[in-house]
């Protein structure tokens, strides 16, 4: 990721959130098999680049029941699939 006089004010905050709920998934209060994934993505005026933040948290179960929950709803499985392709065809092209 870029270096901090690079980031944007809005992917520094959102490192901060991640931050957080880092720490509100590893509170032992509340219920078990808490998980958070947090997908951002930011691409700035004039810029070709795209900042992304990405973080995964919390218990293997919980995570693999929010994947399976983001996944089969129908407002984003098409997103979902662009996702995959698009992530196939870098690798393609990196190799």
């Amino acid at each position: 990721m870029k270096n901090e006089e690079q980031k944007s004010a809005f992917i520094l905050r959102v490192e901060e959130i991640a931050k957080e709920l880092s720490t509100l998934v590893g509170d032992e209060g509340g219920g078990s098999e808490k998980s958070c994934i947090l997908l951002v993505n930011e691409m700035p005026q004039g810029s070709t680049t795209t900042a992304q933040c990405t973080a995964i948290f919390g218990s293997g179960k919980g995570l693999i029941k929010s994947m399976a929950a983001f996944i089969s709803s129908p407002d984003m499985a098409e997103a979902v699939a662009l996702g995959a392709k698009l992530a196939a065809l870098e690798k393609i092209v990196k190799n």
